[in-house]
């Protein structure tokens, strides 16, 4: 029996805004129409009945007990989801974690599901949602949204996960370079220094700092006295850069190195 005529969304009232807030996050996620049996049908319908009235744990509990008691039974499933979705809305660390857990379970389980791109989306806004951006949070949350653009070409969030993706990706690419700075400028650690801006270039193609990239790299490779690779890096900003405030001193340094001056600095 189908719970088309109890309930089929779980309607959630976000109490905090994601990182990257989208439209998408303020619409309810649907829950799966598999078969369910008559038991587990009333069980589902006391528990959202008990979260619509305030009562949170008892209906986490019962929730729970469905979980636990039908196994990977489509009304198990289901109560998963409601779960997950109900410890989202109510917000806090340890609701999040338990979340981020139930959310990642389903998306295991139910990887073909039809609504598998939303809880998928779901799931890195949580990731992104956090107070404290850490990298590991931030990694995972990249992770998530690649894992849906593969597993859901065609998906009509496309256009937000990208965004999403774009400004996860800078906010790494930004810690990257504030660390490789601090090698270069505290610690004199230019090898420190050079692996962090190396994987800058090669994981983060549109990253808008590039050209800060490039110039830190000339000076890195300058200071190892490889005046040939400075080089290198000096005419790729200055040749696909040629409006970065960077370029005039890319190319006093080029000419103070003796090298052949690109036409864009002319």
């Amino acid at each position: 029996m189908k719970p088309r005529n109890l309930v089929l969304l779980v309607f959630l009232a976000l109490i905090a805004q994601p990182l990257f807030a989208q439209d998408e996050t303020k619409r309810p996620l649907p829950l799966s129409e598999g078969d369910i049996s008559q038991e587990e049908n009333a069980l589902l319908k006391q528990a959202f009945e008990l979260s619509e009235k305030g009562e949170l744990e008892t209906s986490w509990f019962l929730l729970k007990a469905i979980i636990e008691g039908y196994g990977k039974s489509s009304g198990s499933q289901v109560a998963q989801l409601a779960l997950a979705n109900s410890y989202y809305s109510a917000g806090g660390s340890e609701a999040l974690a338990r979340a981020e857990v139930l959310y990642t379970e389903w998306s295991s389980l139910n990887w073909q599901d039809e609504e598998g791109d939303r809880v998928l989306y779901r799931l890195a806004q949580l990731q992104m949602r956090t107070l404290v951006r850490r990298d590991d949070e931030l990694h995972r949350a990249e992770k998530t949204l690649n894992t849906l653009l593969e597993r859901f070409p065609q998906t009509s969030l496309r256009s937000q996960v990208e965004n999403d993706l774009h400004k996860i990706q800078e906010n790494l690419a930004d810690q990257d370079l504030v660390v490789a700075k601090f090698y270069y400028t505290n610690r004199g650690a230019m090898a420190g220094a050079e692996d962090r801006l190396m994987e800058i270039l090669e994981k983060y193609k549109s990253y808008s700092k590039t050209d800060q990239v490039l110039w830190l790299l000339g000076k890195v490779e300058h200071v190892k006295e490889d005046d040939e690779q400075s080089g290198v890096y000096l005419r790729l900003l200055i040749t696909k850069y040629p409006t970065s405030s960077l370029r005039a001193d890319a190319c006093d340094q080029l000419g103070s190195d003796g090298e052949i001056l690109p036409d864009k600095c002319h």
